[in-house]
């Protein structure tokens, strides 16, 4: 049993009084047939007949007063950093896991959520050490779902179930037409990898988007438009396009393959003869079009990224940055379904090379034909393995092979020495990152 303190006692002895209030007159009290006409007589009166009543009230406000501290830790923690300020996540991972008998599955979804923190919940539930132990990333927002966990087969398998089947006929949950609308691996995208690529943590959080542009004028609504849902390309698709680019790459061509992504993800992959902007968060990305809008107007353009939920976005906002004569597509499962259709189809010269960068502790993944085409940033040896900075509040990825990685590794000498604190751009703005952002206005196509 509760036991309510003093404060409860209070309150469940005002309570008390205030509900036995004589209707015709505000200074009487009404109880057991009596008349009190003062707070004190009243007072004695509950405390000698009404004990037990009065220790069930208050018990009901100390349960009703912690159940309301429950639920705003659990709000806080659905809306709080999945990290402390200063640190990220890592980005290695040894375990002795058998690969193939867990999965990691990554997927999104636009769909209208009618309670993102009511479905964040119900994640924290299922999803959690009382439910299929998973590991991950679940983002909610009113516009949809990016999630990213991993776990055991039979989990992932008991998730994706839940998820393709009970929770798109939820409709207290989501819009009433809600369906992944493709097969189930196609949507979900399950790769080999265990509960350990996420450092066996959970993070649930509610947010504003699922994929950060802040372009308030790219809705959901465009997200779903049919237009829009016409302009993805299958791999096989995309595939016939993207070989027309690739062949005619001089500075005039019509169509061009646009990288949606991060300038560390390019770094390590991507479709042959692509732009490949060198930003570092997709919310650049807009800047980074109106910089070069007269070299992308009237292009046919190509887009890809990831998984697809980046282009999403992106090709909405460059429908509506750039000319109406511009054709703009995305890749329909991003670049995880090409490398599927490319092991499928062994016929196929890939127009891919490198790795699919993934933002857990795998880094990247591969298709049947690896290749590498980055390099150490000390003795140019082929690497693609990402390091972190050393540095504190930098935390940038570098590329040092296990030769040249001598101790703390850092990505330039301001990082070595410290003098990133000092900069005139401000904390954690090194050389290397003052030296990248310049990079955004470099021209991208050649006038």
């Amino acid at each position: 049993m509760m036991i309510p303190n003093r404060k409860f006692k209070r309150q469940a002895l005002r309570q008390f009084c205030y509900d036995r209030r004589s209707p015709s007159s505000s200074s009487q009290w009404l109880c057991c047939n009596f008349v009190f006409d003062d707070k004190a007589s009243l007072g004695r009166h509950i405390q000698t007949s009404h004990e037990h009543d009065l220790l069930q009230l208050e018990e009901q406000l100390a349960h009703t007063a912690q159940k309301q501290q429950l639920d705003r830790n659990q709000a806080s923690s659905l809306t709080k950093r999945r990290s402390e300020k200063g640190t990220s996540d890592p980005i290695h991972i040894e375990c002795n896991c058998d690969p193939t008998k867990h999965r990691v599955i990554l997927f999104y979804q636009y769909v209208q959520v009618k309670d993102p923190e009511a479905l964040a919940k119900i994640h924290v539930e299922r999803c959690g050490p009382e439910g299929w132990n998973l590991t991950g990333k679940v983002r909610i927002a009113k516009e949809g779902l990016n999630v990213t966990l991993a776990g055991t087969l039979d989990s992932i398998e008991g998730y994706m179930d839940w998820y393709a089947e009970q929770l798109q006929q939820d409709q207290s949950l989501l819009s009433s037409s809600s369906s992944i609308g493709k097969p189930k691996d196609d949507f979900f995208k399950p790769s080999q990898g265990c509960r350990h690529v996420f450092s066996d943590q959970l993070s649930i959080k509610t947010v504003d988007e699922i994929c950060p542009l802040r372009q308030p004028s790219i809705t959901l609504d465009h997200l779903t438009q049919q237009q829009h849902l016409q302009q993805k390309l299958s791999p096989s698709d995309f595939h016939q396009l993207a070989s027309k680019a690739v062949a005619s790459d001089g500075p005039t061509k019509d169509m061009v393959l646009l990288d949606t992504r991060n300038y560390y993800e390019s770094k390590i992959g991507q479709f042959k003869n692509s732009i490949t902007p060198p930003i570092r968060k997709f919310s650049v990305f807009p800047s980074y079009v109106e910089h070069h809008r007269q070299s992308l107007n009237g292009k046919t353009i190509l887009t890809y990224c990831t998984g697809g939920i980046r282009c999403e976005k992106a090709t909405a906002y460059l429908r509506q940055a750039l000319s109406a004569d511009t054709q703009v597509y995305m890749l329909d499962g991003g670049i995880h379904q090409y490398l599927n259709w490319v092991d499928a189809h062994p016929e196929v010269d890939p127009l891919w090379q490198g790795k699919n960068y993934v933002f857990d502790a795998r880094q990247g993944l591969t298709n049947d034909q690896p290749s590498v085409i980055s390099c150490c940033q000390e003795c140019q040896k082929p690497w693609d393995t990402y390091l972190k900075c050393h540095s504190s509040h930098c935390h940038l990825l570098i590329l040092h092979c296990d030769t040249c990685r001598q101790g703390a590794s850092y990505c330039c000498e301001e990082c070595r020495l410290g003098q990133h604190l000092r900069t005139s751009g401000g904390p954690g703005i090194c050389a290397c990152e003052r030296l990248r952002k310049s990079q955004e206005l470099d021209p991208i196509i050649p006038a």
